[in-house]
């Protein structure tokens, strides 16, 4: 009996060390061969954004102040699963390349590969917003139309909000429907400028109809509204 006793007890502590020993080689494995996510500054004309990308593309590009908003690629991605990497892939130099002749206005749309992380709604709007052309406008009411939402506007505005791939995914291009600026995360001003960017003449327009609502109805005219 002492003996089954004492060979039991081996075959036991001897599972137990070969467990122990597989997740800690499966732990390793995990950190060494774990995807990674690549980061790097970026100097642009409206101020310094940072991009992040997977080995599958863009997968964010917001401006620096995002981060001091809680706005980061961590609310998206699972950043558990990545190794974080301070350099630039070939997507990110790609994506620069098109940032310089966007800005050089010789780009009026993108190619560089995006690898988008959101709810299913969400990359439904994120791409939807891609639709709309280089200096034209839409409505919120008007997205939500295409969207086959005519009542969800908020939800649509609110998904707007969450867009990680600024400029790239044009969610400046939405304004509310009298005409006047709307709501953008990064502020009025930065807003402002990406359209006057794009139009100049669609951003006067813009913001003379933004100022005059604001004179007789007060800031609260910066919110969408339908």
């Amino acid at each position: 009996f002492a003996l089954l006793f004492v060979s039991f007890l081996y075959i036991c502590i001897c599972n137990d060390l070969r467990m122990k020993m597989k997740d800690y080689i499966k732990r390793k494995l995990e950190r060494v061969f774990r995807p990674k996510i690549y980061l790097k500054g970026i100097d642009t004309q409206l101020g310094n954004m940072l991009a992040a990308s997977t080995q599958k593309g863009i997968c964010m590009l917001l401006f620096d102040e995002c981060k001091l908003q809680g706005r980061n690629f961590g609310k998206n991605v699972d950043v558990k699963r990545y190794k974080i990497v301070n350099r630039e892939n070939r997507f990110i130099k790609r994506l620069k390349k098109e940032l310089d002749e966007y800005f050089a206005k010789k780009r009026k749309s993108f190619n560089v590969k995006l690898d988008l992380h959101g709810t299913d709604f969400q990359i439904k709007v994120w791409k939807k917003l891609m639709e709309i052309p280089y200096g034209n406008t839409i409505s919120y009411r008007e997205e939500a139309l295409m969207l086959n939402r005519p009542k969800g506007f908020k939800a649509v505005a609110y998904a707007n909000g969450k867009n990680p791939v600024l400029i790239l995914i044009p969610c400046h291009r939405v304004i509310n429907s009298d005409g006047s600026l709307g709501r953008y995360s990064m502020g009025d001003t930065r807003k402002e400028a990406i359209l006057r960017f794009e139009n100049s003449e669609l951003g006067e327009k813009i913001m003379k109809i933004t100022k005059e609502n604001e004179e007789l109805f007060g800031p609260q005219y910066k919110l969408p509204s339908i």
